[in-house]
């Protein structure tokens, strides 16, 4: 019992320095995920339907360059799902020849809760 109470304290301690620090735990090292994935690619459109309302432009994917996934450990305690998907994105209607793909950064942080968070860079 004694070890449970020891293992039990030193488990929160580590929590609250996290919280305190602001950081994340990674759980384990990134993952590849296949690029041609149906899904994979869902999530790259969605990326790219992000950058449409920043932009306040129309593009199109391209391709999907790379994806990753990993489990976190978010600062609140909670678990989490981080997915890195780089991506290429054309602008519609654009008139320079090679000018208009842009490469769209999209970090998608999904919690076990169903909330989902989406950035893109």
């Amino acid at each position: 019992m004694k070890y449970f109470v020891l293992l039990y304290t030193l488990f929160f301690t580590i929590l609250e320095y996290i919280h305190a620090q602001g950081q994340v735990i990674p759980l384990e090292r990134f993952r590849r995920l296949n690029t041609n994935n149906p899904v994979v690619r869902r999530w790259a459109r969605e990326g790219i339907a992000v950058l449409e309302q920043q932009r306040n432009r129309t593009f199109v994917l391209v391709r999907v360059v790379s994806a990753d996934a990993r489990y976190e450990l978010d600062a609140s305690g909670t678990e989490r799902v981080r997915r890195r998907v780089d991506s290429d994105a054309r602008r519609v209607n654009c008139n320079r020849p090679g000018g208009c793909i842009r490469e769209v950064f999209t970090v998608i942080l999904k919690y076990f809760n169903g909330t989902q968070i989406i950035n893109v860079i």
